[in-house]
């Protein structure tokens, strides 16, 4: 059972539920199958994050107190498009790392991404492997489609929330 909780982990990580912080921006390769149903069960019960698309409004460096230290991070504003969980406005606030050896996700202005991220230490927090452009339609299609399974339909924001 162990064995499922730590690939179930590995998965969403996949998937973009949390980072694995102690195993840095490594996967884990492993022949540990975990179902669907498994992994939509963790989205339901246990996810704490946002799920949403949204074009990239700005990116800056920022110095957060994050996990009990200050870091410095890149603090990227995403208008969002469509949402299915933990949307609170119609801008979002998502944090990477700087890419200067560490975990992160290349954002770029103007880009369309499907977010998909954890709260971690307060934060969504966005590892290099969290988020994918909606210009591959490949990766969208089959990451959409799962989320769908889960939560239903996107919400759209309206212009007054």
């Amino acid at each position: 059972m162990m064995k499922k909780i730590i690939f179930l982990m590995v998965l969403v990580s996949c998937f973009g539920a949390f980072p694995l912080e102690n195993i840095a921006c490594t996967y884990i390769k492993t022949d540990i199958k975990i179902s669907k149903a498994e992994a939509g069960k963790y989205y339901l019960e246990e996810f704490k994050g946002a799920i949403f698309t949204g074009k990239v409004l700005s990116i800056k460096d920022v110095t957060v107190r994050w996990l009990d230290s200050l870091s410095l991070m890149k603090e990227v504003i995403v208008e969002v498009e469509e949402y299915w969980v933990g949307v609170e406005h119609p801008q979002m606030k998502i944090y990477t790392g700087t890419g200067e050896g560490d975990c992160s996700t290349d954002f770029k202005i103007g880009e369309i991404y499907f977010i998909n991220l954890n709260k971690i230490g307060g934060i969504l927090w966005s590892p290099f492997y969290n988020s994918s452009k909606t210009d591959a339609p490949k990766e969208f299609k089959r990451n959409r489609k799962f989320i769908n399974k889960i939560f239903g339909k996107p919400g759209k924001i309206k212009a007054s929330d």
